[in-house]
Order: C-alpha cells, then structure tokens, then sequence
C-alpha cells in the first residue's frame, strides 16, 4: 500500500553509528535493529513520528529496545522502552511533537548478556503542514463502543494503531466512506490514520 506524505512534510537521514552519551558496552556481536523507517502525521495541533523496525532474525537472547530522543544531536533522553516479545518480530514507537523542527532518534537493542547493539539513527526534520486535506474528513461516534464510519474524499487505505505505534488494523478502501469495528481492541485511545490521494490524515478515536 503506497502512503502520500502531505501532511507532515517529513525528511529523514539514516545512518548506523556509534552512540555517544549513552552506555558504552557496545558489541560488534549484538545484532542491531533491521528496516529502521518511520511515518509522520499531523492532527489535532500536534506532529506525530512513529517508528519502526524488525529484531534481527538470528538472535534469540533479546531483553529490549530503548528508544532515544534528542533537538541537537548531542543530549539524548530515553522516551520509550519495549520488551522483547518471542514471538513478535516487528516493533513499532509513537512519539507526539508539539511543533516542527529537527528531532533524533537512536533505536538501540539491549541483550540479556548486557550486550547493547550499535544504534540505528535518523533525523526527522518536520517543517510544513497543509491543514487544508483535513477537510471533509469525517470519523464517527467518537467516542464509540466499537462502530465506527470513515469518511473521506479519495479514500484508499486506513491503518489503526495505539500510542505505542503498535499496527491494529490495516485495509484497503476503494470508496469515499467505510465501515469498521474497533470493539475487539479493548477501550482506549486510538489512532485512525486515512490515507487518501491527497495526504495521509490521522485522526485519534476513543474506544470505550
């Protein structure tokens, strides 16, 4: 499924390198999280950058990922920490931006022997927004105790994630307005990302 990133005018530059300012135990033998690549949506005032990546497929003593953050390249905060699931190899972090600039990321895989892999990295740099294609999108009840109708022009996908970043749903759409359940999720906050041939549209959904 092609996503068009209107919206949240994003630019990324990846690279794998050593981490400074965090631990230093690092090991050419830890395996380094693999298909590092990341969304960006705009809603509700707010930039949201979701992450994601798979563990490397040969490991098996995986603990966790910890997710970093820094403005300048220089003073890096953990935001977020995911255990290891065995039988999950796709990993996915959500992290919502007030306002845009440029903002680091380092993903790093931590090992039960204390090995910590190199880190992944990139610059998101978020600098326009078009609120114009959130007209005439519509999403409702929201709240909802499960049903939910999206509509919008040009419709021609709809992912659902958490905070988290992790994937609920995933659906092709041919038409302007569709059906979905959400029930099954368990009540929360959600987000409804639309893509349509103008932009790529999140909308945040409250599932009671």
């Amino acid at each position: 499924m092609k996503k068009i990133q209107l919206l949240a005018f994003c630019m990324m530059f990846m690279q794998l390198a050593f981490a400074q300012g965090l631990k230093s135990n690092l090991d050419e033998s830890c395996p380094s999280p693999e298909n590092f690549e990341y969304d960006c949506y705009w809603e509700d005032n707010e930039f949201y950058v979701r992450l994601a990546w798979d563990k490397a497929d040969y490991e098996s003593d995986l603990d966790r990922f910890e997710v970093y953050k820094a403005t300048d390249d220089d003073e890096f905060e953990m935001i977020k920490r995911i255990v290891n699931v065995p039988f999950m190899s796709h990993y996915e972090a959500l992290d919502i931006i007030e306002e845009p600039g440029y903002y680091y990321y380092k993903v790093i895989a931590i090992y039960n022997d204390g090995c910590e892999s190199e880190p992944v990295e990139t610059v998101v740099e978020l600098t326009a927004v078009d609120e114009n294609a959130t007209k005439n999108v519509q999403i409702y009840p929201n709240p909802t105790s499960g049903k939910v109708v999206v509509k919008a022009e040009m419709m021609n996908g709809i992912e659902v994630f958490n905070s988290l970043g992790q994937m609920f749903l995933v659906k092709d759409v041919e038409n302007d307005e569709v059906s979905l359940d959400l029930g099954s999720f368990g009540s929360g906050m959600y987000f409804i990302s639309i893509l349509t041939e103008n932009g790529n549209i999140v909308k945040k959904i409250n599932v009671k």
